[in-house]
C-alpha cells in the first residue's frame, strides 16, 4: 500500500516512525496544503492520504482532539 502522510512542518513529524510511507511537507493553512497535495497527487498516485499535525498548538498547555474523515477519491487518468 502506497501511503501519504501530509504534515503542515518537520516539527510535527518523526520520519523514522513512518518507514515506507512518504511525507510531503506542506506548509501552513489550508491553502498550501490544497496546492502542495494536488500537485504531489498529479505527479504520483496513492493508496492512502494522511493529513495530520498538531493544529497549530506546539504547546503542551492544550488538549488535542482527534479528528478523522474518510474520503474515496476518484482515480485521475
Amino acid at each position: 500500500m502506497k501511503i501519504l502522510l501530509v504534515v503542515a512542518t518537520e516539527h510535527e513529524i518523526i520520519e523514522d516512525k513512518f518507514n515506507g510511507c512518504n511525507i510531503l511537507i506542506a506548509g501552513m493553512g489550508m491553502v498550501n496544503t490544497s496546492i502542495q497535495i494536488t500537485k504531489e497527487l498529479m505527479q504520483d498516485k496513492y493508496d492512502l492520504v494522511i493529513n495530520m499535525g498538531v493544529a497549530g498548538s506546539f504547546s503542551k498547555d492544550y488538549i488535542l482532539a482527534v479528528s478523522y474523515t474518510h474520503l474515496t477519491l476518484p482515480t485521475i487518468y
